[in-house]
């Protein structure tokens, strides 16, 4: 974790109610700069960095993990938004899902990477993030990229290999590599 300071133990639990979709960390720390006697969460740390040291523990909230694509022999496509599924028996298309990203960024360059079972895409308008996603519109940002790509494809090693005009870039996605979501090359 590493954002607070005399760092001790770590526990995570899932809100299971159905009323949240958030995973809550509890980190037990030495909490710098909450004056009025309130614990630092991770979004609040920095502003709380300043003036005392009070030990207890730190609410941390992140999103839940999304559930992966299940392999379902079809093919995916995307206009804007709009995740449209093709039979890949027959051509016809279905919407499967709309992605509701951060101020309705549209979505393109998509891949689908078959060691983690998701698709990838990434968003078009500044900021422009790398997002995972699966076919019922549940995404995650991953990482910001610094072109609106419109080409994407994800090769069998789990790199994802996007363009824009002459601009290519290599994005690797394989959960079993060290640098996991990082840029290769561009």
């Amino acid at each position: 974790m590493g954002y607070a300071p005399g760092y001790r133990t770590t526990t995570t639990f899932y809100d299971i109610s159905g009323t949240s979709t958030a995973v809550y960390t509890t980190t037990t720390a030495s909490v710098s700069g909450c004056s009025d006697g309130k614990l630092a969460s991770r979004l609040d740390y920095t502003r709380c960095a300043s003036d005392c040291s009070n030990t207890g523990s730190v609410l941390v909230q992140t999103p839940r993990p999304i559930p992966s694509a299940a392999c379902d022999q079809q093919g995916y496509l995307i206009q804007v938004r709009t995740l449209y599924r093709v039979s890949l028996d027959d051509g016809s298309v279905t919407t499967a899902a709309t992605i509701n990203t951060d101020n309705n960024n549209p979505v393109n360059a998509i891949g689908y990477n078959t060691l983690d079972n998701f698709l990838y895409g990434t968003t078009t308008n500044p900021p422009r993030n790398l997002i995972r996603f699966n076919p019922s519109g549940q995404f995650q940002i991953f990482a910001n990229v610094s072109q609106p790509y419109n080409v994407g494809e994800v090769d069998n090693n789990g790199q994802l290999w996007v363009r824009w005009n002459q601009y290519w870039a290599q994005y690797n996605l394989n959960p079993n590599q060290p640098n996991y979501v990082s840029l290769s090359s561009a």
